[in-house]
């Protein structure tokens, strides 16, 4: 006939608890539960109530006392019971039994240096006693050790239990290389709230836990749960809809429902309080069940851990077989109900709760193989780290790589440290392909490597170059065209390397020497070596670098010659003109008389369309024109031809532009190919006559 806890909390648990926390499962808690002076207490209580002996009077309309049932539920759901309350400062005797939870927690948690405290937000809602909803914020706290894992074992303590209820087990998590966050249930152990609920509430608390810590770690962090007595039913709750990072769950001596009816299994009750043997539990669960719908929000039936096994997560059931509260069968049938891979553990002569007690060798090795089988992961291959190298370099001067990355058969990537590369067969002074195995460092004891795979690094060392040799016999380019510089590097012996490698570092540098870059672009060098000009690139000497890994360089001079002539400008500062002349003999007799040098007033090609020049013997003032016919007039009304003075380009030249001054008689033209110039002049009620020519 099934029995479970859950009757025996609904059923006035007070006193049964009273027993169970008198057994070895609860040695080591620090409740104080053998108050006799709290007991009485509430033994006066109920007999103010009128509840004595075999007398359990009942109400007009066949009710149970209200007094009866406010007692059960402040025993039961109240957290902060006076009889049963834990806080965070539990006690820790100064020597605590070897073995004890208080010895582990002394001598093993307390002596980590990577351990801290967690906590999160959520918020608690119930009914005060005149209906109103109390919705306000809580605080929950965790204990958390970091071992830097991929993997976190998240474990829940029992009904009223300290948050060191699984410290052992924490241990051999931690030892494994988990991660471990040992988390207080809300209104316990530091962690705030009013009421506790078996699960009802817990299992949001135990998500938003595990969302804590995917966000503090990583979005693929693995999540294992593990819960003892009330905390694997909310383990087991927590997962009816299965969280994406849990990857299993461990379960030890969880409750299939709280209530099913069921009173066999508590004559150490009666014994106390004789009138519960006259209380129809049925009735009892009813009204209770209804208390807590209107303050909590549920009823008793609603907290059925049974329900949530239909998922795939791996699943491992623990149960004493001398478990009185929560016999086996419970476990047998959690097990029987349970989708996906599931393992059963019962082990002989263990109470409630207290299989590691009873036998902590199998406990430690059935959970190992358990997780050793569900979280196991395969190395199938490591990345593949290739490096260039120049002849010379000793083995300690390789940045030899100290983690490598590893893929697993689930596709997960992960670091590992190398302790040691595998380089005896390298030469530092033989070019060629060197392929270095080394050995791995994996702490992480679910990682196994079946294959015996290691890491490879391959050292590709290529000859050391010693000189830069430049093959063009000609290192001169005119406007417009290109030239491509012909290099090679040498080895010591003088000898070419043609290596590719070697070769595709070569760098090229370009920069003017003596090349005007005023008004005029710059010739450019690609990573090819290809030198490229325009039409109007400054011309001159430019200094070319050619470079090999910043050591090694060569610099030569490359000459940018004109395929056009530089057509002079020159300003008289007495009559305002503005002269254009090819002839460098001209320019230097006028700059000699008095005229201003103003440099190069544009390029003009060699050969093309003829651009006339004219002299006004009364004025004193030159003309330019392309056009024959204007420079035929002129000449027909008294102005000297002297003839061509330069060419113009075609269309798609560089225009010149020719403005015209309206309220001047003489010098009242002017020619140029800056806009900015022209645009001046216009400002300045000078008229625009568009393009007179073409430069290059």
């Amino acid at each position: 006939m099934k029995r479970n806890i859950g009757l025996l909390l609904i059923a006035c648990c007070f006193l049964s608890l009273q027993t169970a926390y008198s057994s070895q499962t609860f040695a080591d808690e620090k409740a104080d539960v053998n108050s006799e002076q709290k007991m009485n207490e509430l033994k006066q209580e109920l007999e103010q109530a009128g509840v004595k002996g075999d007398n359990v009077p009942l109400t007009a309309d066949g009710q149970l006392p209200d007094a009866l049932i406010d007692l059960v539920i402040n025993f039961v759901f109240l957290a902060d019971n006076p009889i049963l309350n834990f806080n965070e400062n539990i006690e820790i005797s100064e020597n605590p039994e070897e073995g004890s939870r208080d010895w582990y927690t002394k001598n093993w948690y307390q002596s980590l240096d990577n351990i801290s405290i967690r906590t999160i937000e959520t918020t608690e809602t119930y009914h005060d006693s005149s209906g109103n909803q109390v919705t306000h914020p809580i605080k929950l706290t965790g204990r958390y050790i970091d071992n830097k894992s991929d993997t976190t074992a998240i474990l829940h303590h029992g009904y009223r239990a300290n948050w060191n209820d699984l410290i052992r087990q924490a241990k051999i998590f931690a030892e494994d290389g988990f991660n471990v966050l040992i988390i207080s249930s809300r209104g316990l152990n530091g962690s705030e709230g009013k009421y506790l609920s078996f699960g009802y509430y817990e299992q949001d608390d135990l998500n938003l836990w595990i969302d804590n810590e995917v966000n503090q770690t990583s979005s693929d962090q693995r999540i294992i749960l593990m819960g003892l007595s009330m905390g694997a039913s909310v383990t087991m709750m927590s997962q009816k809809n299965p969280h994406p990072n849990v990857a299993a769950y461990i379960e030890d001596s969880g409750y299939d429902v709280l209530f099913n009816g069921d009173t066999s299994g508590f004559d150490e009750v009666f014994e106390q309080f004789p009138f519960l043997d006259f209380i129809d539990p049925e009735q009892l669960a009813e009204q209770v069940s209804r208390r807590t719908k209107a303050l909590l929000g549920f009823r008793l039936e609603e907290i059925a851990p049974i329900d949530s096994l239909q998922n795939s997560i791996p699943k491992l059931f623990i149960h004493g077989r001398a478990d009185t509260g929560t016999p086996v069968s419970v476990a047998e049938e959690l097990y029987a109900k349970s989708q996906g891979y599931k393992e059963l553990l019962t082990v002989e002569g263990a109470e409630h709760a207290a299989s590691y007690e009873a036998d902590p060798e199998l406990y430690t090795q059935t959970l190992q193989a358990f997780l050793d089988k569900v979280l196991s992961r395969n190395i199938s291959s490591f990345n593949q780290t290739e490096q260039h190298i120049l002849t010379g370099q000793t083995v300690d001067t390789l940045n030899l790589p100290k983690n490598v990355t590893m893929t697993l058969d689930d596709g997960r990537q992960q670091e590992v440290s190398v302790s040691k590369w595998d380089t005896k067969n390298y030469d530092e002074k033989v070019p060629g392909k060197y392929t270095f195995t080394g050995e791995i460092e994996n702490s992480d004891v679910t990682i196994k490597n079946p294959k015996n795979l290691q890491p490879t690094v391959t050292i590709i060392s290529h000859p050391r170059p010693e000189k830069i040799s430049i093959l063009n016999n000609e290192l001169e380019i005119s406007q417009g065209n290109q030239l491509s510089i012909n290099s090679e590097i040498l080895d010591g012996n003088q000898k070419p390397i043609t290596d590719s490698w070697i070769t595709n570092q070569i760098k090229y540098q370009l920069v003017s020497k003596t090349a005007d870059l005023t008004n005029n672009p710059s010739a450019t060098i690609d990573e090819t070596g290809l030198i490229d000009t325009q039409e109007n690139t400054a011309t001159g000497d430019y200094n070319l670098t050619i470079l090999f890994n910043e050591e090694i360089k060569k610099e030569i001079t490359v000459k940018i010659t004109s395929n056009g002539q530089n057509l002079y400008r020159l300003y008289n500062p007495n009559t305002g003109e503005h002269f254009y002349t090819l002839s460098t003999k001209e320019k230097n007799h006028l700059i000699s008389i008095g005229w201003h040098d103003e440099k190069n007033a544009w390029m003009t090609p060699t050969s093309g369309k003829e651009v006339w020049r004219l002299y006004n013997p009364n004025s004193g003032e030159h003309f330019y024109t392309a056009n024959k016919d204007e420079y035929n007039q002129l000449g027909n009304i008294g102005w000297r031809q002297e003839g061509i003075a330069f060419y113009s380009a075609e269309s798609n030249g560089q225009p010149i532009y020719r403005v015209y001054n309206k309220n001047q008689t003489a010098f009242n033209h002017h020619y140029t190919s800056n806009v900015e110039e022209r645009d001046h002049l216009l400002r300045l009620d000078w008229q625009n006559e568009g393009v007179a020519f073409y430069g290059k």
